[in-house]
């Protein structure tokens, strides 16, 4: 009857040898394999060694438009687009790690949704951890094309300047500390037209300024105002030309990492004028903030655009009275003005209405694009109700066509870009094909025209378009 105790005793004994026997065979294991490891370690045969393949640097090439006249440019390599850029603006950009060139060309966007040829058979450097623009200058007609290439990854801060504008005249360029005068400052570069200085390092901080001069002279043609240099990589501040208020021959654009931005406190000013459709009102009075002082503008009557006025930018405030009114406001309105930039305030509406009166204020381009031709439309009628607009060619109906832009309401504001030629603009109820303004036979062969739907001066039909051709001077 004691039997089964010295069983479960010999059992347990048989389970703790195997173990001791597994424990030491993978420590033997363990032991042969470290003693391999530190013989590989010690061996002086280092000609079976394969080194890592080196990662090979990176490239990045974008394109930067500074041609004035020039519509949206597109990069692409083997037909494929690598992003656009505006005037002043810079693309997307084209990577590779492969070192050598790369073939790549510049194309455009028709008005008819066409993709043209600009410039083709562009070899550009790749690899080598590049950071690389392609400067486009010069005119449409005419254009230039040059490469910046400078190390794509760096801890320091490299610093260029260039100049797009071709106005013949030679400028110094100074960066400085902002309080820095220039009878003891000296240039950081002087540049002609299409000239590039050297990358020049200088130290991160958001105490700059640059201010630009003819040659040899303090008298300043621009001011940056205060402005930030980037803590490293490589920034360049490019001379492109200048199509806003004021007198300045151009305006300078701050071009880091693939964006370019304008700088926000150069000395340059904004502008605002009145385009005034307000109905049953025989003219209207415009004020900035109170109307304890005389209005900006008096007495703009029905249909009339003012002149622009130039002022520092910032925040106003807009008020409208009937003339003569200074305690009636019909529109109140806070509007921020930006340096270099024009804008419109289009005011429509019945100030006897339930609604009353309405105002927008939209931005003006003034730069002209050799390709295409801007027609600015602007919904400007608070009886008509939602339109589409048609822009036809001679021989067309809105039977047969699509509108232009569909579902238009009061206060709309759309470019529609047009080829060269004459076009009959027209107006229906929206998903109707019933004409409820024009045709209005346009013609146009330069420039960017403004075209605002309106109505009677005493509100209602009939309803027509008020056609401004802009003046790009």
């Amino acid at each position: 009857m004691a039997s089964p105790l010295p069983i479960l005793r010999i059992g347990r004994l048989n389970i703790r040898m195997k173990t001791i026997k597994l424990t030491l065979l993978w420590r033997a294991v363990f032991s042969a394999l470290l003693l391999t490891l530190i013989a590989a370690c010690d061996s002086d045969d280092d000609d079976d060694a394969v080194d890592p393949e080196p990662v090979a640097a990176t490239s990045i090439v974008r394109i930067i438009n500074a041609i004035p006249d020039a519509p949206s440019l597109t990069l692409t390599v083997n037909d494929e687009n690598f992003g656009s850029a505006a005037f002043g603006q810079v693309s997307g950009g084209f990577t590779s790690a492969t070192g050598g060139t790369e073939t790549m060309s510049i194309v455009y966007q028709s008005t008819d949704g066409e993709t043209i040829n600009f410039l083709e058979n562009l070899t550009v450097p790749t690899g080598e951890g590049r950071e690389v623009y392609i400067l486009l200058t010069g005119t449409f007609a005419t254009p230039i094309s040059s490469l910046i290439d400078n190390p794509l990854t760096t801890t320091a801060l490299g610093v260029q300047f260039g100049s797009s504008v071709n106005n013949g005249q030679a400028v110094d360029v100074y960066l400085t500390d902002a309080d820095t005068s220039l009878e003891t400052a000296v240039p950081a570069a002087t540049l002609n037209f299409d000239g590039l200085s050297s990358q020049a390092e200088f130290a991160s901080g958001t105490d700059y300024r640059i201010r630009i001069t003819t040659v040899g002279s303090t008298d300043v043609l621009y001011d940056s105002g205060t402005i930030s240099l980037q803590t490293s990589g490589n920034q360049i501040f490019l001379l492109v030309d200048y199509f806003g208020p004021g007198d300045s021959p151009f305006r300078v654009v701050s071009i880091a990492s693939g964006v370019a931005s304008s700088l926000q406190g150069e000395a340059l000013p904004a502008a605002i004028r009145v385009a005034n459709f307000v109905t049953n009102t025989p003219s209207v009075d415009f004020y900035f903030n109170d109307t304890n002082d005389l209005p900006e503008f008096p007495g703009i009557t029905f249909g009339e655009y003012t002149d622009y006025l130039n002022l520092d930018a910032g925040a106003r405030s807009i008020n409208i009275t009937p003339n003569g009114e200074k305690t009636n406001f019909i529109f109140e309105q806070n509007v921020t003005l930006v340096a270099g930039e024009s804008r419109t305030l289009l005011l429509a509406g019945n100030p006897s209405s339930e609604d009353g009166v309405f105002g927008i204020v939209v931005p003006d381009n003034d730069r002209p694009i050799s390709t295409e031709l801007l027609l600015r439309f602007l919904h400007g009628s608070a009886e008509s109700g939602a339109i589409d607009f048609y822009v036809l060619e001679t021989g067309e109906t809105v039977d047969d066509e699509t509108p232009d832009i569909e579902g238009a309401t009061l206060l709309t504001n759309i470019n529609v870009p047009v080829a060269i030629g004459t076009y009959d603009l027209i107006a229906t109820p929206t998903g109707e094909t019933t004409v409820l303004a024009g045709p209005t036979r346009l013609s146009v062969d330069v420039g960017i025209y403004t075209i605002i739907l309106t109505e009677s001066e005493n509100g209602g039909a009939p309803f027509t378009f008020a056609v401004r051709e802009e003046s790009l001077d």
